[in-house]
């Protein structure tokens, strides 16, 4: 995902996905008008009082539209909320040096089983994704990023994908990958041609 530059491009781009994250509905794009728009400018706002990259900002609104106690488009003036929300975003880049050796070893395990993650031991059993992910030999990350568990995945029934992370982490950690390129480049040297293309092409 390319920053968005100018300011409007910005704001448009913090409307889409707060309302891709909260679940809010709307097909059409958001035009200056709207509740939406003018309390996502407010929000961009209080993130360049605070100097924030454009990381912390798609990572704050991850947290932000998941707080129980934000309330509807409201939490994007909230400072109370969006203080808490940023601190969630820094913590989390905080722990990406465990999340990358996480991954590290998670590929390795893959490596060691070929992949096999659409394999079912007998019939009417579970995948291997599925079995590897409630074990936890294969963490959420690993799922996010790997193409092999992508492809999996696209041909589940709706009863094993509800055994794996939920498809909005999913869009989060990728998000993620791309925001932080520090983080990115990290994922990219361990997981090579199996990390999905649509990270690998933006990095």
């Amino acid at each position: 995902m390319l920053i968005p530059m100018n300011r409007d491009e910005r704001i448009r781009t913090i409307t889409e996905i707060y309302k891709q994250y909260s679940g809010r509905k709307s097909k059409t794009l958001e035009d200056k008008n709207t509740y939406l728009w003018r309390y996502a400018t407010k929000f961009l706002e209080k993130m360049e009082k605070f100097e924030a990259p454009w990381s912390i900002i798609e990572l704050t609104l991850y947290y932000l539209a998941k707080q129980k106690r934000a309330s509807g488009i409201n939490s994007l003036q909230n400072d109370k909320v969006i203080e808490c929300s940023i601190e969630m975003a820094i913590n989390e880049l905080k722990k990406q040096d465990m999340d990358i050796q996480t991954i590290a070893d998670n590929h390795q395990f893959a490596l060691k089983h070929n992949f096999e993650f659409a394999h079912k031991v007998n019939d009417g059993g579970y995948p291997n994704l599925v079995v590897w992910y409630v074990g936890k030999q294969i963490s959420p990350s690993y799922v996010a990023l790997s193409k092999s568990c992508q492809k999996t995945m696209e041909h589940m029934d709706n009863d094993e994908r509800l055994m794996l992370p939920d498809p909005n982490f999913i869009r989060h950690k990728r998000i993620f990958c791309i925001a932080n390129k520090k983080y990115g480049v990290k994922v990219k040297h361990i997981l090579d041609n199996e990390l999905i293309d649509i990270i690998s092409e933006s990095l």
